[in-house]
């Protein structure tokens, strides 16, 4: 179910660009026998689809979803009930009301985008929780963006990983864990993880000038042995940062995915 609800972010989130471009060929009455036009329409149809599919699954699992910053994306369907030609021209011209709309809603779905396993793992977790005060309050919070109205237990093993999902999502204020961007991947870390991925992060880019300068240095020139000696000690240290690095994102992964609290 985990895995429904971030493919269900990822198709909402593809899908308001997909409904864009559709919606600016038809504002310049560019919609007929222009063969990306169907190509959009047939791609925008099969999302469709996938949505209804995956909508219905969770639906039928107990479990609410709702998009983060709900209430925006709503706020903004007033703005955008405008002719497409005006819309079109609102895309055109990059400025008005229509625009910032427009410009608002692409923002919250990469958001949403951006922060979809978290997400996931969140309508999981509230699927499961019986405190249905602090239920309401959660999906409220979700659904404005705002910061929870509720202190929790941060001594309770439960509430302190609904605390650190939503201090990911930006909406409570207290969490021991630090963000951590290695490649395409983001884990959150605390404690003795965190600091060994620090100093792991610190040892690299420390390693790394020095690496390129031996690269550049060895295209001209060749070196002695004691040259080869201390680019090849370089070089082992940097693949074994690599690979601590990459262990310890593996390790967050599996972690993550093994929790069930539901």
């Amino acid at each position: 179910m985990r895995e429904s609800i971030s493919r269900l972010i990822e198709l909402l989130a593809e899908k308001e660009n997909i409904a864009l471009k559709i919606d600016y060929l038809k504002g310049k009455k560019q919609d007929e026998n222009n063969p990306n036009f169907v190509s959009l329409s047939n791609k925008l149809k099969l999302l469709d689809d996938e949505i209804a599919q995956l909508t219905a699954a969770i639906n039928n699992k107990g479990v609410q979803f709702y998009p983060l910053c709900f209430e925006e994306l709503v706020a903004t369907e007033n703005e955008l009930n405008v002719p497409l030609e005006e819309k079109a021209a609102a895309i055109e011209n990059k400025t008005g009301k229509v625009f910032e709309a427009i410009k608002k809603r692409l923002q919250i779905m990469k958001k949403n985008l951006e922060l979809k396993d978290e997400l996931a793992n969140v309508f999981l977790f509230l699927s499961g929780l019986e405190d249905a005060s602090l239920k309401q309050k959660v999906f409220s919070s979700l659904k404005s963006a705002k910061q929870l109205e509720a202190e929790l237990d941060l001594s309770n093993e439960k509430m302190k990983y609904l605390a650190d999902l939503l201090f990911r999502l930006g909406i409570y204020p207290f969490s021991k864990q630090k963000k951590y961007v290695v490649s395409r991947d983001i884990i959150w870390l605390e404690g003795e993880e965190a600091k060994k991925m620090e100093q792991v992060l610190a040892e690299l880019a420390g390693l790394e000038p020095a690496l390129q300068w031996k690269n550049a240095q060895r295209q001209i020139k060749s070196f002695s042995e004691e040259e080869e000696n201390e680019f090849a000690e370089i070089q082992r240290r940097y693949l074994e940062l690599l690979k601590i690095r990459d262990q310890c994102v593996e390790e967050y992964k599996k972690r993550n995915s093994a929790i069930q609290f539901t």
